[in-house]
């Protein structure tokens, strides 16, 4: 079953279960701020299999989406290049990492554009 990431209303990134709770459990080790995964608990985002970045409070939208524009991808090639075997299927998972990456970016210059 796939689950999904939304970064803003326009932009949502499905992936796979796997894939889905590898990046809920990176963004814990990048923002261990309690309050922010009590919200993502209180939401029920893990339990629908959905994380919306976009219904996240400001501070902490901000910073969910400055990892996934510019960690995450990399942080998962480098989980990949553990072994041979692995190297060849990181390719295409650091692909979707990158459209993911791609639409974070873009939802993070549109609030820069909105801010005064």
């Amino acid at each position: 079953m796939s689950k999904e990431i939304s970064v803003s209303d326009d932009y949502v990134w499905t992936a796979s279960a796997g894939m889905y709770l590898w990046i809920l459990e990176y963004l814990q080790e990048r923002i261990p701020d309690r309050e922010l995964w009590d919200f993502v608990k209180g939401e029920g985002f893990v339990a629908v299999d959905k994380f919306f970045v976009s219904d996240l409070p400001g501070p902490y939208r901000h910073r969910v989406l400055e990892v996934l524009a510019r960690e995450v991808p990399e942080a998962y090639v480098s989980r990949m290049l553990t072994t041979p075997e692995k190297r060849a299927r990181w390719r295409a998972m650091v692909g979707q990492l990158e459209i993911l990456a791609m639409m974070a970016s873009e939802v993070q210059r549109e609030l820069a554009e909105e801010r005064p």
